[in-house]
Parts: structure tokens; C-alpha cells; sequence
């Protein structure tokens, strides 16, 4: 599932998309299907029209995709998570690169 979400400082708003953590069932994990759900949402994000996708979960597993920590970016996050599990992956190279402000996924 991908969500609007936006990064805010105090005179912009950047609207992106959060992808929910996935969940595959038990029987069809190590098989690609979560591999796969993440290459479609950057697929969809990108037909949107959308130059970025956040997401909060495994380091481990979503670096894998190129997601990286949102503070590489000088984005924050309010209320805080510890830095390694908020990420954010740019669809558009350089895409965060002029984006800076504090993201709420909870609002």
C-alpha cells in the first residue's frame, strides 16, 4: 500500500508516498513476492508522477531496494524513530536533494 505523505519545513511542503511495511504469507516467502510488491510500488509511485517513496522498516531488507536513512537526506522525523528505519528512496535521482523539513507518517 503506498500512502500521501509530505516532508514540511516552515514555508514548503513536499508531498511523497509512504509505502506500508510489507507482510507475505508464510508459505510464499523466499520466493520474490515481496521483492517484487516494492518494484511495483516504484513502478506506480513513478506513473503517479512521484519522485520519492519513504518507508519505515528492516534496514536490511528495504536497503537491499536502495532505500537509504532520511538523515542522509537532512530529513527528520517527528516523533522520533531511530535514524536507520526511516528511509527514503528517490525515484528521480537527486529527487531530495533541495527537501528539507520533518516527516510525520502518523498524521
Amino acid at each position: 500500500m503506498l500512502t500521501k505523505t509530505y516532508i514540511t519545513a516552515v514555508d514548503s511542503k513536499f508531498e511523497e508516498l509512504l509505502l506500508a511495511p510489507l507482510s507475505v504469507a508464510l508459505e510464499y516467502r523466499n520466493r520474490g513476492v515481496g521483492s517484487k510488491l516494492v518494484l511495483e510500488s516504484f513502478d506506480l509511485a513513478k506513473k503517479l508522477g512521484y519522485k520519492a517513496v519513504f518507508v519505515v522498516g528492516d534496514p536490511a531488507y528495504y536497503g537491499r531496494f536502495g532505500f537509504k536513512s532520511i538523515t542522509l537526506f537532512g530529513i527528520k522525523h517527528d516523533p522520533p524513530i531511530p535514524d536507520p528505519y526511516v528511509m527514503a528512496y528517490e525515484l528521480t535521482p537527486g529527487a531530495l536533494s533541495d527537501v528539507t523539513g520533518t516527516c510525520n507518517f502518523y498524521l
